[in-house]
């Protein structure tokens, strides 16, 4: 027999006040519609475990893969997974919020971003033969650069630091010190990844990008003094100097763990 993870879930005080307190925190209230809890045997795709839709505005759940962690991990640790994976899609929702109504770097960046979501979101919802034959190559093309290089893509970066700081927060909050170190080194980890300060930001939209619109992006970025934290955050180049600092602070968040 099956277990109902959606009654679990939804019986976890815990996990329900946090989810209400972010979408609170972020309105996002317009942006996400329902929860979708499902099986394999209800969905084709076993392997994803979360993901948006927003043209439903509809965060899919796949409960066959929760099932997986849990048997890899203690019971903490796959309710972090777990929790870390819900806020990596609710930040999705929020890029989708910011690339609609905000004109900041961030939102032009996730724009460009967008434009391989946005083509296969329209690309799917025609019904026109003729237009289905002729775009085909396009859509297999954006998804082949995504599927090989999504760590760089912006939008990804955003959803994974976002759910790693807020897992390390919870964890604070809870007095989980050892449970904090860890969501914070996968921040950094992933900040050095690419082991390059040159940013993985417009290595990927020069892949998806015409001349045009990446001749605009990189006039903005050189018009204007970015902080280093945004950055950091937003995988625009860093110098030698302060990615060498963001190492540091890997391997000294990797000692305090070991």
């Amino acid at each position: 027999m099956e277990t109902d993870y959606k009654q679990i879930l939804e019986k976890n005080d815990m996990f329900e006040k946090f989810v209400n307190a972010v979408i609170k925190r972020e309105d996002l209230y317009s942006y996400i519609k329902y929860i979708d809890f499902y099986h394999t045997s209800w969905n084709n795709n076993n392997e994803i475990f979360m993901s948006y839709n927003p043209i439903t505005k509809t965060i899919n759940i796949n409960c066959s893969q929760y099932e997986n962690i849990k048997q890899e991990q203690s019971a903490l640790l796959s309710n972090f997974y777990f929790i870390s994976h819900f806020l990596h899609e609710l930040y999705h929702v929020k890029e989708r919020k910011i690339s609609e109504e905000e004109d900041t770097l961030r939102a032009k960046l996730l724009r460009l971003c967008f434009k391989r979501t946005k083509y296969l979101e329209k690309f799917k919802l025609t019904n026109n033969p003729v237009i289905k034959k002729k775009d085909t190559f396009i859509s297999k093309y954006l998804n082949s650069i995504y599927n090989h290089y999504y760590l760089f893509d912006l939008s990804e970066r955003l959803a994974f630091l976002y759910s790693y700081q807020m897992a390390s927060e919870l964890a604070k909050y809870m007095g989980l010190k050892e449970f904090e170190n860890f969501w914070k080194l996968k921040e950094y980890e992933f900040y050095t990844f690419w082991r390059t300060h040159k940013s993985p930001t417009l290595y990927y939209l020069e892949k998806i990008c015409s001349k045009q619109e990446m001749n605009q992006i990189k006039e903005e970025i050189e018009s204007v003094q970015i902080p280093f934290e945004e950055r950091l955050q937003l995988g625009l180049e860093l110098t030698p100097k302060e990615f060498e600092s963001v190492l540091e602070k890997k391997i000294a968040l990797t000692n305090s763990i070991h």
